[in-house]
């Protein structure tokens, strides 16, 4: 989908640079990757070793630098170079928290996006 056709943002999405954990099919490992962007609504996920296909139901833990762990249900929505995206499943107040607590400063790293 280009620049053209993509559906607006619900949520302001901030630039973080967070551990991420993931649930994989069943006797897999977990995945782990960095969270590049975070919102209310989901989260781009890169440097991850495992993609899991589009439409894929996962918990992500999201581990701040400082803080508690956060655990969020998520199903993958879209795939990008060298990441994917997710869309948590209904609001999670520590989630609310963690993002109220940071600054917005732009879209995510450029290089993991495809245009």
């Amino acid at each position: 989908m280009d620049a053209q056709h993509e559906r607006p943002r619900a949520h302001t999405r901030v630039e973080v640079s967070y551990l991420a954990m993931f649930e994989t099919p069943v006797g897999k490992a977990p995945g782990q990757g960095v969270i590049l962007d975070l919102s209310k609504g989901g989260a781009l996920i890169g440097l991850a070793a495992q993609i899991p296909e589009i439409g894929t139901a996962t918990k992500v833990r999201i581990s701040p630098p400082a803080g508690t762990p956060i655990e969020v249900p998520a199903t993958v929505v879209r795939h990008e170079a060298l990441a994917f995206a997710v869309e948590f499943s209904g609001p999670h107040r520590g989630l609310a928290q963690l993002l109220d607590q940071i600054e917005p400063i732009g879209p995510a790293t450029e290089a993991f996006r495809t245009h």
